[in-house]
């Protein structure tokens, strides 16, 4: 970019425009004068695993960086030991990052973490605060201008990996410390609402499973009533003995895909399902919708639904009859099957839909198939819509993160709610 390109407010920097009152700073200008404020864990050989013990001094690794929660965990060493690997001790405050693997993730060890250190797979940085403050230098390595310092200057042959001194010297844009903790606190408004919807949708998931398991043993009755309802078993299970005896091939007829390789694919709008979805369009479909497809091999027994013409390939079975039944009770009931029980072969298990029709069970009349598939489908609506909900707050996360971290967007005239 020439300098006539740079936006007003703005200068050229080696990591690109930034604003006039922000400085570009190499990493081990921003660390504390002390020592071993950019320090790896300790070589495999300063710390081996038979020198492990069940309780003590906990030791720290990539896994609790990557999922942000320090009370993961079971490795721990004696007090002897970590007075001996004292150096590798991790503090509040200090901010972790992986080194190999999945690089460059990094979290900040919170207050209430135990007494420990870290292990070969971490890098600790102590940050001068009253330079960089640990939340916003925490972010800054999720940023894409880090995240392509970190590939561009990555080391080794079989695995990219990071060093003290790859860390040292990777540049960072240093903001004044007010906008940094409010850059943070946007930020980290972003993520909560996205953590929150993940929450609801992991809740609606196991209201889900609880609905499923009780609507097909009880039917469409209340919780409450269930102990009323008596029960049958077949190869399927315990479900409602007012349910009609049956096979699975007198309710449905599966039928194998079609072969369709990619060079064959041409440009169209119908959608070309496999064993777990959509992997592909094409301009011409085999069956109309409503439409169920199994995963005959690869993804053995997953349960598709799809509802526009489509392309079921040879990796699926796809109900071709659905015999006089709600098509989407049938969805939701072949869900309830362990299926791939029914697989054939050693090397690449293949579902046999020959041995799937013999399969007894039971089945509801119309009217409860209606309100089942109704009560489950609104479930199923209410994931779709936060799953949606969740995906624009992870897009919005991302804009902001690029937008912050380069001053394209400025959030220095904001307070900071305390």
């Amino acid at each position: 970019m020439s300098n006539r390109d740079v936006p007003d407010g703005f200068k050229t920097t080696e990591i690109g425009p930034i604003p006039n009152d922000w400085k570009v700073l190499n990493v081990e200008d921003v660390v504390t004068d002390a020592k071993g404020s950019i320090r790896m864990g300790p070589f495999g050989s300063q710390l081996k695993k038979v020198e492990l013990v069940s309780s003590g001094f906990k030791v720290y690794g990539q896994e609790n960086v990557i999922a942000d929660d320090f009370s993961l965990g079971d490795r721990f060493i004696d007090k002897a030991k970590f007075e001996s690997l004292k150096g590798f001790e991790v503090e509040p405050g200090d901010i972790l990052i992986t080194m190999m693997g999945t690089v460059g993730r990094a979290a900040i060890l919170p207050e209430e973490a135990e007494e420990g250190i870290i292990d070969s797979h971490l890098l600790r940085i102590r940050a001068r605060h009253e330079l960089m403050r640990p939340e916003y230098f925490r972010y800054l390595f999720e940023a894409p201008t880090m995240r392509r310092q970190i590939s561009q200057q990555g080391h080794g042959v079989i695995m990219k990996g990071l060093n003290t001194s790859i860390a040292r010297n990777l540049k960072v844009p240093v903001p004044p410390t007010q906008e940094q903790e409010t850059i943070s606190h946007v930020l980290s408004t972003a993520r909560r609402a996205k953590e929150e919807t993940d929450a609801v949708v992991s809740a609606l998931k196991e209201l889900k499973k609880s609905q499923m398991k009780h609507l097909f043993t009880y039917g469409p009755v209340p919780f409450r009533d269930a102990d009323r309802v008596a029960l049958s078993e077949s190869e399927t299970g315990a479900s409602p003995a007012s349910w009609r005896p049956t096979t699975i091939g007198q309710e449905l007829t599966l039928q194998r895909g079609r072969d369709l390789p990619k060079k064959d694919r041409k440009e169209g709008k119908y959608p070309v399902l496999g064993a777990n979805g959509i992997v592909g369009y094409h301009d011409e479909y085999v069956a109309d919708p409503p439409g169920i497809l199994v995963g005959r091999s690869g993804s053995v027994g997953e349960v598709t639904f799809v509802d526009e013409p489509y392309w079921p390939l040879n990796t699926t079975l796809w109900i071709k009859d659905y015999k006089g039944n709600h098509p989407l009770f049938l969805y939701y009931f072949l869900q309830t099957l362990d299926l791939s029980k029914h697989a054939a072969g050693v090397s690449v298990p293949t579902l046999n839909r020959n041995l799937i029709h013999p399969v007894k069970t039971r089945m509801p009349e119309l009217e409860d198939q209606q309100k089942i598939a109704s009560s489950l489908s609104t479930i199923d609506c209410r994931i779709a819509l936060e799953l949606r909900k969740r995906n624009a707050i992870s897009q919005t996360f991302s804009s902001l993160l690029e937008k912050l971290m380069t001053g394209e967007l400025r959030v220095d005239n904001l307070e900071v709610p305390t």
